[in-house]
């Protein structure tokens, strides 16, 4: 998934790469930041406001390249575990959901009322993810 200055990638995507990206998108920046328009938005502060923010587990290369010049903390390692284990909860009732469903021959996707239905069921009791203000 991409929106003007992050990349979104699955938390079993290798480490190194993740990394590499990581720090191939702050040490070029000036050489593609001209290059389009929202652009200028992919710049490493710009990216470390949206940290503050992020509700959403941030991948082990990226937190280790954020690390390695000093824009990642402590804080941001609780943070971070709290998003893990909340992701980790959704992922575990996804996949009890889905084959629930499929089990029972159940539409997996929006707009299917049984569906909508047994997804709520197996999610009601875990929190929404939601913005954090540092």
């Amino acid at each position: 998934i991409v929106s003007p200055f992050t990349y979104m990638v699955l938390d079993e995507k290798d480490e190194e790469l993740v990394y590499q990206l990581a720090k191939w998108f702050h040490l070029n920046f000036d050489a593609y930041k001209g290059v389009y328009e929202t652009a200028p938005m992919m710049s490493i502060d710009t990216f470390r406001e949206f940290l503050n923010q992020c509700s959403v587990p941030v991948h082990r290369g990226t937190i280790r390249y954020l690390r390695e010049i000093g824009k990642w903390t402590a804080e941001d390692d609780a943070w971070n575990e709290a998003a893990r284990k909340l992701m980790k909860r959704y992922v575990d009732a996804w996949t009890v959901a889905t084959a629930a469903a499929r089990s029972r021959d159940i539409k997996i996707a929006k707009g299917v009322k049984e569906w909508e239905a047994l997804w709520a069921q197996y999610s009601a009791d875990i929190p929404v993810f939601k913005s954090r203000i540092r």
